[in-house]
């Protein structure tokens, strides 16, 4: 056992103990919209092309623009941006100025811009399921495990900064 793996007082983990990675989720919400595309196809066909391509195209970018923001603010912290790893602070800069959870606001806005470019309307369910998936089974653990290990400071923080967006 590493010190990662525990917290000062020997007997807690020091980290949320997550049990699945956000990626994982928002993959698997992909591949879900994926087969019941080829299932049950609700694409709108040839007519969809332009404004659906455009308004997909933008979400991509603009998802892989925070998500590369928020991963570089929490290098540049000295962060481990992995879920399951031990956080020595609580981040108000960059995109956590606006979001507490600027990457999985990244995973989100990648995966409905595929839908639209894709015209998968399923794509659209399966990401807003995997929101729900990664706010019930990650986002509350993490908040519990920064509450317990920061108090106050993280608090103050979630007061002044909303969840998604």
């Amino acid at each position: 056992m590493t010190d990662q793996d525990t917290s000062q007082d020997g007997a807690s983990p020091d980290h949320p103990n997550v049990p699945v990675p956000p990626p994982a989720v928002f993959a698997g919400a992909f591949v879900a919209g994926f087969l019941l595309q080829l299932i049950y196809d609700t694409s709108p066909g040839a007519t969809a092309g332009g404004a659906s391509d455009a308004i997909g195209g933008a979400l991509i970018i603009l998802g892989l623009g925070l998500g590369g923001w928020a991963i570089l603010t929490f290098r540049k912290a000295g962060e481990n941006p992995l879920p399951n790893t031990r956080t020595e602070a609580v981040l108000d800069r960059g995109p956590y100025r606006f979001s507490r959870n600027p990457m999985y606001v990244a995973m989100a806005l990648v995966s409905f811009g595929i839908a639209f470019a894709l015209s998968n309307a399923w794509m659209l369910l399966t990401t807003i399921i995997a929101m729900i998936t990664v706010h019930v089974l990650v986002i509350r653990r993490e908040e519990a495990y920064l509450q317990g290990k920061f108090g106050g400071a993280y608090t103050a923080y979630r007061e002044r900064v909303r969840r998604w967006v």
